[in-house]
């Protein structure tokens, strides 16, 4: 019996070191207290406002064109190739509202 208690701690012993062991493996990610931090506001966006003459129900955007369901002035198709400067609205008219 005492060579099994024996056995029985050493294997134990053995265990607790490899626990400790693996713990030191496991890989803990430090804050850097020099890390830099960016707090300037991002630049302006550059979007551009284009009123339509209706009330502007949804908009569908596709290639180089959004199309605007724009109430009862019907469906105003605006160029938007140049994103900072889109066409005037052509407008499509649509039996009822839009």
């Amino acid at each position: 019996m005492q060579k099994s208690k024996k056995k029985s701690t050493k294997i134990n012993m053995l265990l607790v070191i490899l626990f400790i062991s693996l713990l030191f493996l496991i890989p803990i990610e430090e804050k850097n207290p020099n890390e830099i931090i960016n707090t300037r506001l991002p630049p302006k966006s550059s979007v551009y406002y284009e009123d339509t003459t209706g009330s502007a129900n949804s908009v569908y955007v596709s290639g180089d064109y959004a199309y605007v369901a724009d109430g009862v002035s019907g469906l105003a198709i605006i160029d938007i190739s140049d994103p900072t400067n889109p066409g005037m609205p052509i407008y499509e008219d649509t039996t009822g509202s839009a």
